[in-house]
């Protein structure tokens, strides 16, 4: 099974300093933030298609009247363009981008496991 008896337990460690992470560290941080198995080898192919491990990648959206803005870091979560006048507060949660937050990739890789626990499918 696909990283179900990896060491990691820890977030990697993380202060701004870098724009990349390393594969193994783009693996540290799925894994910490709870993909497991097929679903981590999955997680890892999107960080690699969606940002190229680039943690400040963003991509802006063109309708100024859309709630969502970029979307930012390994897992191209789209950010809130205003969280505090978001009526779901799971929606305000996950696509916050307060303090560009969604850069740090452990949290990024948190808010896309819960987003994916949410959304994505049974089993």
């Amino acid at each position: 099974n696909i990283g179900m008896d990896l060491p990691f337990t820890d977030p990697i460690p993380w202060d701004r300093s870098r724009q990349f992470v390393t594969l193994l560290e783009a693996i540290q941080v799925a894994f910490v933030a709870g993909f497991r198995g097929v679903d981590l080898a999955m997680a890892i192919t999107v960080m690699l298609a969606q940002s190229g491990l680039l943690t400040l990648a963003r991509n802006k959206t063109n309708d100024p009247n859309d709630i969502f803005d970029s979307t930012v870091g390994l897992f191209q979560i789209r950010a809130l363009t205003d969280p505090d006048q978001c009526s779901s507060v799971s929606v305000a949660h996950y696509y916050d981008n307060t303090n560009n937050r969604l850069e740090n990739p452990n949290i990024n890789a948190a808010m896309a496991y819960g987003i994916w626990k949410d959304v994505g499918p049974a089993g």
